[in-house]
């Protein structure tokens, strides 16, 4: 049971992956998707912790904080993009601008 439960959760974050190659226009959507793979990460490792018994925190704590860091990243290129182009629409950007 606890090997059918951790293949399931296993393949969430591929999931995720696969949602973020296929809703690649709009760059909200694209940040949600990223945002549910690093938390299906940690749901992954919390699981296995539990599972193998180990109980190492740290990389929850690593994990949480690239997460975090990810999130503010993006919301400040969504800002960015926004107010430049007016929209979050990836072919909206031309890179012969920069």
């Amino acid at each position: 049971m606890k090997n059918l439960f951790l293949f399931l959760l296993s393949l969430f974050p591929l999931m995720m992956l696969l949602n973020l190659f296929m809703h690649n226009k709009s760059m909200l959507l694209m940040l949600l998707s990223l945002e549910m793979l690093s938390l299906s990460m940690i749901l992954l490792f919390t699981m296995m912790n539990f599972i193998i018994e180990t109980y190492n925190m740290m990389c929850l704590i690593i994990l949480l904080s690239i997460g975090a860091c990810e999130a503010s990243m993006g919301l400040c290129i969504l800002v960015s993009m926004v107010r430049f182009t007016g929209s979050d629409y990836t072919l909206s950007l031309n890179l012969s601008k920069c």
